[in-house]
C-alpha cells in the first residue's frame, strides 16, 4: 500500500475542513458567479480609465497650446486646466459608482458564513468545532467587505458648485458663490474652508495638478492634516507627510473606500499567506532629484557617487544628486519607520569615515543593524546613506518651503548631516541653525566654477581631438571625468503641497 505523502490531519482539522465543504457546496458556485461579474465590471473600467488618461493627457497639450495662444498666463493656465480634467474625473467616478451600486443589487450574495455557522450550531448544538469556527469569524468577519458599498454614501458632485477666478499674478481662486474655498497659488493650493467637502474638492483639484505618484505633501495644523489625511486615503492618494498621526488617518481612510468587492472563502485551515514574488517584475517608481549641501558635495562627493547616487548641477544656489529606481520612495519610508532619538543620532553622520563617525546608544545602534542602514562593525550601508541624503534633501527644501518643517519630529535639530559635522569640530556655531546664505551660495559658486572650467576644458579637448589622431591623445584624467559626470544637467524635482 503507497503511503501518501500530505500530513496527517488531526480529528479536528479533517472535522473543520468537513463543516467548511459542506457550505461550499451551498455558497460556491453564488460566490464564483458574483467575483466574476464583479471581475468583469472592473476590467471593463480599467481599460476605460486607461483611455480616458491617455485622451486627458492629450487634451492637457492642447489646451496649454490653445490658452498660451490666448494670452492666458501659465499658471492660470495649468490650474484651469486642472479644474476641468478634476470635473472630467468626477463625473466618470460618480458614474462609475452609480454603475457599480445597480451591479451589486443585482447580484445574489452567497449565504454568509456566520449565517452557515449558526445555523449548524442548531443542527448540532454542543459541538466544539462548531464554536471555535463562530469565535473566530467574531474575531475576524470574512463577509465584512461585501458590505462596505451598500454602508457607504455616493460620491457628491461638489466641483460643479466651484467657479474660478483669476486673481492675478499667477494665481487662481475657487469660489463657492462669493466664498473663496481654496486658491492655487503655483506649488501650493491653499484651503480656506477646511469642511470635509471643501478638502476633498480641493485634493480632486490638487489629484489633476500635481505628480500623485510622488505623494501629496499635507501642511497646517494636525487638525486639518489629520482630517484630509483621511479623506486622501479614502480617496487612494498617495501622502508624502511622515507624522505618526497623519499615516493613520491615512490608513483609516484607506480602508473606508467605497467599492464593490468578490466574497472571498472563510479560511478554516491555520497557517501563514502572502502574495507570491513575481521575478522580472519592474516595481521601480521613477528616479528622483534630491537637494545636496554643496559643503557635503565637496567633502563626500566621492563616498556619495560611491553608493549608486549621480550629481547632477542645479540652479545658481543648489546642487542635486540622482538615486535610482525606487530608492528614494524606500528611503524616505525607512525614514518614517525610526524613532526620533535614532534618527537624530544618525543625522550627524560624517560620510567620510568609514563608520560614519557615529556616537550611538545600544538602542539607536541595534535599530540601524535590524533596519540595514549600518553593519555590525558600524559602516553605513547604501540604503544608510539614501537616508540621510533624503533628510537632508528635507533640511535643505524647508529653508525655501517652510512647511516642509513639518515633516521634522517636535524638538528636532533642523541640520544637513555636514552642518552637524562641522559643529562639532567647531566650523559652525551651537547656535546658527545653519550656513548664512552668503557661504551657500558662495560654495554653490565654487562648485559652478569648478563645473564650468570643467566644461571650457572639454571643448578645449573636443578641439584639440579634432586635430590629433586618437592613438597619439593622453587619457582622460579621473577627476575630470568625476566633474563632468557631476555637472550634467537635469530638471530639478521641486515638492510640492496641499
Amino acid at each position: 500500500m503507497q503511503k501518501s505523502n500530505q500530513p496527517a490531519l488531526t480529528a479536528e482539522q479533517q472535522r473543520r475542513i468537513e463543516v467548511f465543504e459542506r457550505y461550499n457546496q451551498v455558497a460556491g458556485p453564488v460566490r464564483e458567479a458574483r467575483n466574476q461579474a464583479i471581475e468583469a465590471f472592473e476590467l471593463e473600467w480599467r481599460e476605460k480609465s486607461v483611455q480616458l488618461f491617455h485622451a486627458q493627457e492629450q487634451r492637457r497639450v492642447e489646451m496649454v497650446d490653445d490658452m498660451t495662444a490666448k494670452g492666458v498666463s501659465g499658471p492660470v493656465a495649468l490650474s484651469t486646466i486642472a479644474f476641468q480634467i478634476a470635473k472630467e474625473t468626477e463625473d466618470r467616478l460618480i458614474e462609475k459608482d452609480g454603475l457599480a451600486r445597480k451591479l451589486d443589487e443585482s447580484l445574489t450574495l452567497p449565504k454568509r458564513w456566520r449565517e452557515y455557522l449558526e445555523e449548524e450550531a442548531q443542527r448540532l448544538p454542543g459541538d466544539p468545532v462548531i464554536a471555535t469556527l463562530l469565535q473566530e469569524h467574531s474575531a475576524l468577519d470574512h463577509d465584512a467587505g461585501i458590505d462596505g458599498l451598500r454602508k457607504s454614501p455616493p460620491p457628491e458632485r461638489l466641483l460643479s458648485e466651484l467657479s474660478l477666478v483669476d486673481d492675478g499674478k499667477g494665481v487662481t481662486s475657487f469660489k463657492r458663490g462669493m466664498t473663496t474655498v481654496f486658491r492655487d497659488v503655483g506649488q501650493r493650493l491653499d484651503v480656506q474652508r477646511v469642511d470635509n467637502r471643501d478638502i476633498e474638492a480641493a485634493l480632486r483639484v490638487a489629484a489633476q495638478k500635481f505628480d500623485t505618484d510622488k505623494g501629496l505633501l499635507l501642511t497646517g495644523d494636525t487638525a486639518f492634516k489629520v482630517c484630509a489625511a483621511e479623506i486622501a486615503g479614502r480617496m487612494g492618494l498617495k501622502l508624502r507627510n511622515t507624522e505618526p498621526e497623519v499615516l493613520a488617518a491615512w490608513e483609516k481612510g484607506r480602508q473606508q473606500q467605497a467599492q464593490i468587492m468578490p466574497s472571498i472563502r472563510p479560511s478554516v485551515e491555520r497557517g501563514i499567506a502572502g502574495d507570491v514574488r513575481e521575478p522580472g517584475v519592474d516595481r521601480a517608481r521613477g528616479e528622483q532629484m534630491l537637494v545636496v549641501d554643496p559643503g557635503a558635495a565637496r567633502a563626500w562627493g566621492s563616498q556619495i557617487e560611491a553608493s549608486g547616487a549621480e550629481f547632477v548641477a542645479g540652479g545658481d544656489s543648489q546642487i542635486h544628486i540622482k538615486l535610482p529606481g525606487d530608492r528614494t520612495a524606500k528611503a524616505l519610508e525607512a525614514w518614517r519607520g525610526l524613532p526620533h532619538e535614532t534618527m537624530q543620532a544618525f543625522a550627524r553622520a560624517d560620510l567620510s569615515k568609514p563608520d560614519g563617525g557615529l556616537s550611538l546608544e545600544d538602542k539607536d545602534r541595534r535599530v540601524l543593524v535590524e533596519r540595514q542602514m549600518i553593519k555590525e562593525d558600524g559602516s553605513i550601508t547604501p540604503a544608510g546613506m539614501d537616508v540621510i541624503l533624503v533628510r537632508d534633501d528635507h533640511v535643505l527644501r524647508s529653508r525655501l518651503q517652510p512647511e516642509l518643517k513639518q515633516v521634522f519630529a517636535p524638538g528636532a535639530e533642523i541640520k544637513t548631516s555636514h552642518e552637524f559635522v562641522r559643529q562639532a569640530q567647531g566650523d559652525l556655531a551651537a547656535g546658527q541653525t545653519h550656513a548664512t546664505g552668503q557661504e551657500q551660495s558662495e560654495k554653490a559658486k565654487e562648485f559652478t566654477q569648478v563645473k564650468e572650467r570643467t566644461q571650457e576644458r572639454e571643448s578645449e579637448q573636443q578641439r584639440d581631438d579634432k586635430r590629433q589622431p586618437e592613438s597619439e591623445r593622453e587619457p582622460e584624467p579621473e577627476a575630470v571625468r568625476q566633474l563632468r559626470k557631476r555637472a550634467r544637467s537635469r530638471e530639478q524635482d521641486v515638492g510640492m503641497g496641499l
